[in-house]
């Protein structure tokens, strides 16, 4: 699957900046639904997960060489490989 490939190239940043899109389009549908304390809620999770995925973006900046040998430690695909014992 080629959606696959595409969010394995993900930076880990982006994982919480998507979820909080996720969760600011929730939040227009239950506010619209007459729902405004379930509503504030879901945004200021939605803001939370934006400020996570800002800081995370910093270090991905900030510190590039570093961060890209954690993330080769911690690669999905490497994971999955070593479970199936392909590795």
């Amino acid at each position: 699957m080629e959606t696959t490939e595409e969010t394995n190239e993900w930076p880990l940043s982006n994982y919480p900046i998507f979820m909080a899109l996720v969760l600011l389009a929730a939040t227009a549908v239950t506010l619209a639904m007459g729902n405004e304390p379930r509503a504030e809620s879901l945004a200021i999770y939605a803001y939370y997960l934006l400020v996570i995925g800002v800081i995370i973006r910093f270090f991905e900046l900030a510190l590039p060489d570093r961060v890209r040998n954690f993330y080769s430690n911690i690669s999905l695909d490497r994971i999955i490989r070593k479970k199936g014992g392909h590795e």
